[in-house]
């Protein structure tokens, strides 16, 4: 069913909602569902915010609509409205100068989470059922994380940016955010490129996946605690792919953040 956004509508999560703001052009595996989608993506006949207001004032309606959102679309979905983010989706945070901090339903008085921010909310909040945004350096993963949410980044070039809004090409990927696993697959079916034959699956899984237990030892105690229960639910599961072991530098960390900022600046 489609989720349905309020009325009037939180300017904190969406700069602009409709009913809906944009109908399905096709029926498929999202037919019933409704995206809040960042405010960096091309929407045909709006204009782009940015999460800025003198941006979004000097900028023209969009002739297209970037190809992510326009397969959505054409899987069924329908988009529920134009989700805000962080000024040009530069902070994880979520706050915003123009229109405050989206809230965190899961987490109530803490920061939602960038800079996919309005989209994560409105998911979290049962204003729409995928959230589409971007991840340069967490912005899926961050409000995913502080909202409870199931959201992938997916690998650089597998989903096409064209359409959007860049904030650094090199790094810019697109994802999504749900409430629940299956949906978050439905919406990989959609928009993520076949399998290769050579790909390691299992009844359409993944064979593997890693994890660097030294990573752990850079968090608090309550988030090891829950790492590790979660580690040891995946490692008695008969569904999920088996889990590796991955070592991993901790002391080179700085460096690559210092290259990732580099990059990103210029």
């Amino acid at each position: 069913m489609t989720a349905q956004c309020p009325t009037p509508a939180d300017p904190s999560v969406w700069r602009e909602v409709g009913d809906p703001l944009m109908p399905a052009t096709g029926t498929g595996p999202l037919t019933g569902m409704s995206v809040a989608v960042k405010d960096l993506f091309a929407l045909e006949g709006h204009p782009i915010g940015a999460g800025n207001e003198e941006w979004l004032a000097e900028s023209m309606a969009e002739t297209t609509t970037a190809p992510a959102a326009a397969a959505l679309v054409a899987a069924g979905a329908v988009v529920a409205g134009i989700a805000r983010t962080d000024e040009f989706a530069y902070s994880l945070a979520g706050t915003n100068a123009h229109h405050g901090t989206p809230p965190n339903p899961k987490a109530p008085g803490r920061i939602s989470g960038g800079s996919s921010s309005g989209s994560a909310s409105a998911v979290a909040l049962g204003q729409a059922t995928i959230g589409l945004g971007t991840d340069t350096g967490g912005s899926i993963r961050v409000p995913s994380a502080y909202q409870g949410l199931f959201g992938v980044r997916t690998t650089h070039g597998a989903v096409s940016t064209e359409g959007l809004l860049p904030l650094a090409p090199s790094f810019d990927a697109v994802g999504w955010m749900t409430r629940d696993a299956a949906t978050l697959a439905a919406v990989g079916s959609v928009l993520l490129p076949p399998h290769e034959p050579a790909a390691p699956l299992i009844d359409g899984l993944f064979a593997g996946a890693l994890f660097a237990p030294e990573l752990l030892a850079l968090a608090e105690p309550d988030v090891v605690h829950a790492v590790e229960d979660s580690i040891d639910a995946w490692a008695r599961s008969a569904v999920l792919p088996a889990l590796d072991w991955a070592g991993l530098r901790t002391d080179e960390l700085p460096a690559w953040l210092a290259a990732f900022q580099t990059v990103q600046g210029y």
